[in-house]
């Protein structure tokens, strides 16, 4: 069995240093490294900064959920609502440079306006509602 592995793993190795690819050894992946996707518009760093831009003008703080479950009562977000920044739910596990620019730039504000800790005060009260 490990001989198989180490085999395998020695052959995608000299695949990747001869065709200009990357080998993810944990999944053992080999990824092509000379293309990449392309973004379309709305996942671009840029909108994302001008869409949290723009809902800030308007005095909204929002921030990104991602992941495979989107939950609609989570005690984490209904601490968040009591400030009165609200979750966008995305479903699914790909976080685009417009998700990461939006919270970026959302976190960015919410700890000018609530203090630099918030979030760590957050997760203090979240784990003292689990202990609950």
């Amino acid at each position: 069995m490990k001989s198989a592995l180490l085999i395998t793993l020695s052959i995608a190795l000299l695949i990747a240093c001869n065709h200009n690819l990357e080998v993810n050894d944990v999944d053992l992946v080999v990824i092509d490294k000379t293309t990449k996707p392309k973004l379309k518009a709305n996942e671009t760093y840029e909108w994302g900064l001008k869409e949290a831009r723009k809902d800030f003008g308007n005095d909204s703080l929002m921030l990104i959920r991602y992941g495979l479950e989107v939950e609609s009562a989570n005690p984490y977000w209904e601490i968040l609502e009591k400030y009165q920044i609200y979750v966008k739910s995305q479903e699914g596990c790909v976080i685009t440079p417009a998700m990461k620019a939006y919270n970026v730039f959302m976190e960015a504000r919410i700890a000018e306006r609530y203090g630099e800790d918030f979030f760590n005060k957050v997760d203090k009260k979240y784990q003292l509602m689990l202990k609950k």
